[in-house]
């Protein structure tokens, strides 16, 4: 298993992972969304890949002014849901955030995933800025020392 930077001919396997997860975590619509993100803001997208076969895949991007960092497109394959490997590269992305000074991390997920994710990270959210239907807004600020998440 490894964790790597994703590569241009990920895409599509990257996509069928979409695809897998679609309609239930996220739109048809989304797949256009997502061939753009891959050809114009990949340089901060990664994949977990084990035998070969892409099992997760995440980003991160930032906000203009780059004070904000925020994780983007978590696509797991379902056969490997809650086998731990987004956490992995939850910490993953997390750790490299955490060595762009000053900068704040926003999550947004489903309430039972910031249970799971925080009860089992050594990150401790500032405060819980918004909850918007089944999904809760946390913002995470650390020192630039912190200790390593991967």
């Amino acid at each position: 298993m490894q964790i790597r930077t994703v590569q241009k001919q990920d895409y599509e396997a990257i996509i069928k992972l979409l695809k897998l997860n679609t309609p239930l975590y996220f739109a048809k619509e989304e797949e256009k969304d997502l061939r753009y993100y891959l050809e114009n803001h990949a340089e901060n997208f990664f994949v977990i890949e084990l035998e070969k076969e892409i099992l997760e895949c995440g980003g991160f991007n930032f906000s203009d002014d780059f004070k904000v960092g925020k994780l983007s497109w978590d696509i797991f394959h379902p056969q490997y849901h809650g086998k731990g490997f987004g956490t992995l590269l939850t910490h993953f992305r997390i750790n490299k955030l955490k060595h762009i000074p000053p900068l704040k991390l926003f999550l947004l997920g489903p309430p039972n995933w910031f249970i799971h994710f925080m009860r089992n990270s050594v990150l401790k959210p500032k405060k819980l800025l918004k909850i918007f239907g089944l999904l809760v807004l946390i913002c995470i600020e650390w020192s630039f020392h912190s200790k390593n998440l991967y």
